[in-house]
């Protein structure tokens, strides 16, 4: 086995050894040997119970805080994603109507100025040009 002098590992002692104290081998607890101290032990010992002011801590504080700040705030409704998303719906269903009539609108009127012309166009053949072609044509 190890000599009783080898270290496991090169940490350096906790204290120098004073002049009366027992060898390194023979260290107790009771006989006033350092305590070991593993890296990352907290300053503080574990399992206390948080502090009853603290609200992140305190699951019972943090709900009657929730609403207090609920019940002080102005009631505007349920302002989720969901109420965004269909309100944006109904706009968009608005604009569309407004643009579809816009649309149907604009094709009408095209309609009717191509109906118009279409009139036009018939009456003057019908009255003007026929009429003086065929005056033109007959020999005199």
């Amino acid at each position: 086995m190890w000599p009783a002098t080898t270290r496991l590992c090169s940490r350096p002692a906790d204290s120098a050894p004073s002049a009366g104290a027992v060898s390194s081998a023979h260290l107790s607890p009771t006989l006033g040997a350092p305590q070991f101290q593993p890296v990352g032990v907290p300053p503080e010992p574990l399992g206390l119970n948080p502090a009853k002011d603290n609200a992140g801590t305190n699951v019972a504080k943090a709900h009657d805080e929730a609403a207090r700040r609920r019940a002080a705030a102005p009631n505007v409704g349920h302002e989720n994603f969901l109420t965004k998303h269909r309100r944006w719906l109904s706009e968009m269903a608005k604009q569309k109507a407004e643009l579809n009539d816009k649309l149907e609108a604009t094709a009408h009127a095209a309609k009717e100025k191509r109906r118009r012309f279409s009139e036009y166009c018939k009456a003057t053949r019908d009255s003007g040009i026929r009429t003086s072609m065929t005056a033109s044509a007959a020999p005199a």
